[in-house]
């Protein structure tokens, strides 16, 4: 071949390099504002899908009995594509997928929301969610995981249920337990009359406390407490005469991993009273003597308003009624607060739909 014939097939095959290179098309970038994969084929490409928001939002947990509520706003695709979410539980121990199978997270309006049912009492919990689109059961574009969530602690004692309120003006009641009682399980006997007279504590059971008002608007509000065995049920006398009561149990349910013994957790149960009013504030704070207590604040109002918390203080209702005895009407509300560490704790404030006196009781259990 001539020096001649050499420089013109360099040429030609230069003029091809040049010609391919017009018409290739050119791959995504490693990263982007809104894909973590590498596309390198126009037979890969996503042209126009973006993640909505572009920044993965963050996880709010919160307990739910002895699980933990996980929820988050949902992040959307534009074009049909739905979006899956990895949830990852971080812990001294190290991370782990939760929230996967049959527990996976489901979508609701705008909100996500899954549960992770395998925390441990007294252990230290975050939450970071991963929004993915997953074709071919491989995961082809994902955002960065979210920030941690807020730290939870896993419970020691967490409101689980209330059982079904019996209501008599006889001088005997079975109150049921509540449904799902597990031996170890801390029950309160929760009782409600419309006499100023205090009952006798049953037998198996230990008085928590009983506080009263006489007069024209008498109350008596009982609480008492025991350790759940295999029973189903709890006979008893409210002492109300033909005034009336209603009685309920109220299970708090022990944490995975708590092998202790269950135990009242405050330096002195608090009970207090109120005049008639549509709000109350119960006093004096209680102070928890161990960490990671759950504080128990029971209120009850002769009257059949409808009782809230208004001021929260950090606390959860738990439970809220009307029941009506012997013609005598009253609303009962259950607050609970998952406390840390040993302190005073500033309680609630408490709001009703109508006037009248209140009672209440605060104790804490770990």
């Amino acid at each position: 071949m001539t020096l001649r014939d050499t420089r013109r097939l360099f040429g030609s095959l230069f003029a091809c390099c040049a010609l391919l290179s017009a018409f290739r098309e050119d791959p995504v970038p490693a990263t982007s504002a809104f894909y973590s994969a590498r596309l390198t084929g126009s037979s890969q490409s996503f042209t126009g899908a973006t993640f909505i928001p572009s920044v993965a939002p963050v996880v709010s947990a919160t307990q739910s009995a002895t699980r933990v509520a996980l929820s988050w706003p949902r992040v959307s695709m534009s074009g049909t594509a739905d979006v899956g979410y990895r949830v990852m539980r971080s812990a001294s121990a190290g991370t782990v997928e939760v929230c996967k199978g049959a527990n996976a997270p489901v979508v609701t309006g705008d909100t996500v929301v899954c549960f992770d049912d395998s925390v441990n009492a007294d252990i230290s919990y975050t939450y970071t969610q991963q929004p993915v689109l997953v074709r071919d059961a491989t995961v082809t574009w994902s955002l960065s995981p979210s920030a941690s969530s807020a730290p939870l602690v896993g419970p020691r004692i967490a409101f689980a249920s209330v059982g079904a309120t019996v209501s008599t003006t006889g001088p005997s009641v079975s109150v049921p337990v509540p449904v799902g009682t597990q031996p170890g399980d801390v029950l309160l006997l929760v009782s409600v009359s419309g006499r100023q007279n205090a009952p006798t504590t049953p037998v198996g059971w230990t008085l928590l406390a009983s506080v009263g008002l006489s007069g024209g608007s008498a109350l008596r509000l009982f609480v008492a407490w025991r350790i759940a065995d295999t029973t189903q049920s709890v006979s008893w006398d409210p002492n109300a005469n033909s005034t009336g009561a209603s009685v309920r149990l109220v299970r708090y349910a022990r944490g995975t991993g708590n092998a202790s013994t269950p135990v009242v957790a405050v330096s002195q149960v608090a009970t207090a009273t109120g005049g008639s009013s549509a709000t109350f504030l119960p006093s004096p704070n209680p102070t928890t003597t161990g960490a990671n207590s759950e504080v128990v604040n029971i209120v009850v109002q002769r009257k059949a308003g409808v009782v809230s918390l208004a001021t929260s203080a950090g606390f959860t209702l738990d439970h809220s009624e009307i029941a009506t005895f012997g013609g005598v009407p009253q609303a009962v509300g259950i607050g609970g607060r998952q406390v840390i560490t040993a302190e005073s704790v500033p309680l609630p404030a408490w709001a009703s739909t109508d006037t009248g006196v209140w009672a209440a009781v605060t104790a804490a259990f770990r």
